[in-house]
């Protein structure tokens, strides 16, 4: 026997993290919503568990089966666990969350609307308005979706809320006035109830984070029931690991009956072989996710090459750019440089005429002031004259 195999057979507690003992504890509907009582932190005045256990879609699709899904105070609410890496969990748990609200249909009555004129039957369709709010709780063993928080929860809002959420200009105005003229604006809109807009956010899907809640000092409500299911999950747990739990007044009762139905002695013989089965199957669940991850390796080396390469096509490209721009940018300089020559020689070409032409009157006036026996500058002038 394999040494997987020996911890399996002398662990004290079957691990609540799995589908069968989660819903070996959860049909107690007592547990269930003491439970949901301290997760959701709602007080629950009537719970009821919804037996079917699988749903069929349509004529084609493989059946969904939830883990446990009950309704407490006009609400519907499903937990399902998720124990291993699934790409798909946001995608899948939305689908179910979503099914959750379609299953309904199941159930709801049927309104009279009119008599048919023609065949004179009463015209009957499905009363939408007795569809109930649904909150999908996700409970997840490992993974916590790079969130360091305890729960991540969602519900449909108005896009408004979000638009202002991330409208920066607005937050960047010093004028506090604005932030508030449109945060009420918005309250308005939320506060329209035209028709029973308010049952949309009501309907939730939360995720769970169990190895995030387990290190949460702050020891909240539903803390002893993670930290009973992850004390569960070791393979070589042992009686001693659960005392400390019973010390919570508040959780004792619960403790002892889970401790009741998946310590050994409470295990039947079909139990037993599934915690051997389910550790064969964790094996192989183990693999595929080694190799998954293989392959995501490769895709990622290989999209890291492509991305090179574009990268260094984009970077020859914007090198050849630059170069072409600098010599183009050398060129003008050069005209621009022999513009400012050749403007600089017809300034001195002029300034040398000018030149020229001061010394032909000087030297004209010289000749008239000494035949006139006149100054220099009245001989200028009189050049000057005659010129105009």
């Amino acid at each position: 026997m394999s040494k997987d195999k020996n911890s399996e057979s002398i662990r004290y507690m079957a691990s609540l993290n799995q589908d069968r003992f989660f819903k070996k504890v959860f049909e107690n509907l007592k547990i269930a919503k003491a439970f949901l009582e301290d997760v959701l932190d709602v007080e629950i005045q009537e719970i009821e568990k919804l037996e079917k256990d699988k749903h069929y879609i349509t004529d084609d699709a493989k059946y969904v089966e939830f883990d446990f899904r009950c309704k407490i105070n006009d609400t519907y609410v499903i937990i399902d666990m998720q124990q291993w890496y699934k790409a798909d969990v946001i995608h899948r748990f939305y689908t179910y969350h979503a099914l959750n609200t379609a299953l309904q249909l199941e159930s709801l009555p049927l309104k009279k609307i009119f008599k048919d004129p023609i065949k004179g039957n009463d015209l009957e369709i499905k009363d939408y308005r007795r569809v109930e709010p649904v909150i999908t709780l996700v409970w997840m063993v490992d993974d916590s979706l790079k969130h360091e928080g305890d729960f991540l929860s969602y519900s449909m809002v108005n896009d408004r809320v979000i638009d202002f959420i991330n409208n920066n200009t607005l937050w960047l105005n010093k004028n506090i006035n604005d932030l508030l003229l449109e945060r009420n604006k918005i309250i308005q809109e939320l506060k329209n109830n035209a028709k029973n807009l308010d049952f949309i956010p009501k309907n939730k899907l939360i995720f769970a984070f169990q190895k995030n809640i387990i290190k949460n000092p702050k020891h909240q409500k539903y803390f002893n029931w993670f930290k009973f299911a992850e004390l569960s999950n070791k393979k070589n747990n042992k009686k001693s690991d659960f005392e400390e739990l019973k010390e919570d007044g508040n959780f004792k009762k619960s403790c002892i009956y889970m401790e009741k139905r998946l310590s050994n002695n409470g295990l039947s013989k079909k139990d037993k072989e599934y915690i051997t089965s389910e550790a064969l199957r964790q094996q192989q669940i183990q693999k595929w996710m080694d190799d998954e991850r293989d392959y995501i390796r490769i895709d990622l080396e290989h999209d890291i090459t492509i991305m090179k390469w574009k990268n260094e096509q984009i970077l020859e490209e914007a090198n050849i750019k630059i170069e072409e721009e600098k010599r183009k940018a050398e060129k003008e300089k050069r005209k621009a440089e022999e513009e400012k020559r050749k403007a600089e020689e017809e300034k001195r070409k002029a300034e040398e005429e000018k030149r020229k032409a001061k010394q032909s009157l000087y030297g004209a006036a010289e000749i008239l002031s000494n035949t006139l026996n006149i100054s220099i500058e009245d001989a200028i002038a009189k050049i000057n004259s005659f010129k105009n």
